[in-house]
């Protein structure tokens, strides 16, 4: 199976993003594309419902204060969705300004961020994949949009 359509290059700056992306994480070509496929879902209502983030979810696990934080950020056009050249520095420096006004670190702050961003409890870099998703716009189908995830973290954090 292809990662992408055959309209991307090996070469080309998204290909090089993904293969930085995952080297460190597979000992395989084949596992570049389960964790591009991986990268690109949002199974956080499986994740939820099998129990594995239920620490997060309780009173002070801080899913709840993170995704208001998200879905504020994402509403007023401070999110950081992955478009600007330099992303990396924005990302960082967005999830340090989280980390004061929620006062959060390590895996307090990163953790939530995680799970509301990517659905799961571990992966690659969240800053990561957020780029990732602003990259394969109509390039990978199958891929859930920043858009959806922000959606469906919407409707998740006003069930929790």
């Amino acid at each position: 199976q292809e990662l992408l359509d055959s309209s991307v290059e090996s070469d080309s700056e998204l290909s090089m993003f993904i293969a930085g992306m995952f080297q460190g994480s597979m000992s395989l070509v084949n596992d570049v594309a389960k964790e591009f496929q991986s990268a690109l879902g949002f199974p956080i209502e499986k994740c939820i419902s099998s129990g594995e983030a239920s620490e997060l979810l309780e009173e002070g696990g801080g899913f709840t204060v993170i995704a208001e934080r998200i879905l504020s950020a994402y509403d007023a056009g401070d999110f950081p969705d992955g478009s600007s050249d330099d992303h990396a520095a924005e990302w960082k420096a967005w999830v340090k300004i989280l980390g004061k006004e929620t006062k959060r670190k390590g895996k307090k702050l990163f953790h939530p961020i995680r799970l509301a961003l990517t659905g799961k409890m571990s992966g690659p870099d969240v800053g990561q994949v957020v780029k990732l998703l602003h990259m394969t716009e109509g390039v990978a189908p199958d891929r859930v949009s920043l858009k959806e995830r922000i959606d469906t973290l919407r409707e998740v954090a006003a069930k929790s």
